[in-house]
């Protein structure tokens, strides 16, 4: 069968990937709250998803890159939508429970496959992070549509969008099977522990991988300030509640705004450079955020910190894949995403501890200090890339 060109294929496959995500919407919550779940239960639920993941996420990297990405993250996105099915049948705790399971583990098999998957598929760095701006148009666009999609379904039962989420996660799975080409971590001769092993060893003797871990560190305690309270600040600002999911979908589309500027930055502007001085651009916005307390300049701001995410998230991208090497790719991305996933953990009640304590303006005043601290463990990662960069893939190795 005749396989898709790798560009074609990552962008078809992450649009659905997308889709699924954006069909849950609110519809997990709200099904398991009519069948009777306390939000202390809702709670255990996520909990299991999260635990899933971060105990699978670093061996099943090593599994990609040993026996091949495109497989790995087939069988992730299959597990993604057997979960979502079991959740869609559910209606106790335990049958919630096992679906939160199966999809914290297809999510940890997926984490890190398709980067590493599409990297090494193409032999040009521009051409990845043009690429992943491009994501970003997709996300941008396919998200407000399946929020469209996800309402009129819930109409009809409360739980069909979960049980849409699972159907596309299926699809996403045999697509990867049917039409990507498969590639590895070098070409079979190591043992999976030895994959495990150096992956481990690249990271500890990588000081540009321990600058962005250290700005990592610090965005966690941004991304979750942004994710969570983004509405309540409007609504302090005075925003009617009914107006509420109009400016989640203009904050969505203000993505692919976002992706079109990175799209044009890839094909002149350096990406180390786009990645310290979006993250810096992420400070000023937290802080124009924290002192505005009018309605419209802060809707204008958030659009700004979603435009950046896009553009951010495409430079950062492109980063890591230049300082991984080819053959442990998929490892070390499972290992950083392991290492980013205990920050969150560590990073969500201190959020939520400094909201109670200084209110929401004091957490973005954070959000804007730890903003500009990542900037700076970002320029420390590009100074060190440039004296002394980690080793380039190798376009094509491993590939059938």
């Amino acid at each position: 069968m005749r396989k898709l060109e790798p560009t074609r294929g990552y962008l078809t496959v992450y649009g659905l990937q997308t889709a699924m995500m954006h069909l849950l919407g609110p519809y997990l919550v709200l099904w398991m709250k009519a069948n009777g779940l306390s939000y202390v239960q809702i709670g255990v639920t996520q909990s299991v998803f999260m635990g899933m993941t971060m105990l699978l996420d670093f061996p099943t990297g090593g599994l990609a890159d040993k026996y091949g990405r495109r497989l790995n993250y087939a069988f992730g996105m299959l597990l993604y939508g057997l979960g979502y099915v079991a959740i869609f049948l559910s209606s106790s705790v335990a049958g919630f429970a096992t679906g939160f399971a199966l999809a914290g583990a297809g999510a940890a098999f997926a984490s890190g496959s398709l980067t590493a998957w599409f990297c090494d598929s193409v032999d040009d760095h521009r051409v990845a992070y043009s690429t992943f701006s491009r994501s970003s148009v997709v996300e941008g666009l396919v998200g407000p549509a399946c929020g469209v999609l996800a309402s009129l379904a819930s109409t009809l039962a409360l739980n069909l969008p979960i049980f849409l989420s699972g159907a596309v996660a299926m699809v996403a799975s045999l697509v990867a099977v049917l039409w990507l080409r498969e590639n590895y971590g070098g070409k079979g001769e190591r043992s999976y522990l030895r994959v495990l092993r150096e992956g481990v060893v690249e990271v500890a003797g990588s000081r540009v991988l321990r600058y962005l871990i250290l700005s990592g560190l610090f965005m966690s305690l941004v991304f979750p300030t942004f994710m969570l309270y983004w509405v309540m600040i409007l609504r302090d600002c005075g925003l009617p509640e009914a107006l509420s999911g109009a400016i989640y979908t203009i904050l969505i589309l203000s993505m692919s705004l976002g992706g079109i500027i990175s799209n044009r930055l890839a094909k002149r502007a350096d990406f180390r450079l786009v990645t310290v001085l979006s993250t810096l651009g992420w400070g000023v916005l937290f802080l124009g955020i924290a002192l505005s307390r009018s309605l419209l300049l802060s809707i204008l701001l958030f659009v700004g910190v979603e435009v950046l995410y896009a553009i951010r998230s495409a430079a950062i991208l492109t980063f890591e894949n230049r300082v991984v090497s080819q053959r442990n790719r998929a490892v070390v991305f499972s290992f950083l995403g392991t290492v980013m996933a205990i920050f969150g953990l560590v990073a969500n009640p201190i959020i939520g501890a400094v909201a109670d304590g200084w209110g929401l303006r004091g957490l973005y005043h954070l959000a804007a200090l730890s903003a500009l601290l990542s900037a700076l463990a970002s320029l420390a990662a590009s100074r060190s890339s440039e004296s002394a960069p980690g080793k380039e893939a190798v376009p094509g190795e491993g590939t059938v």
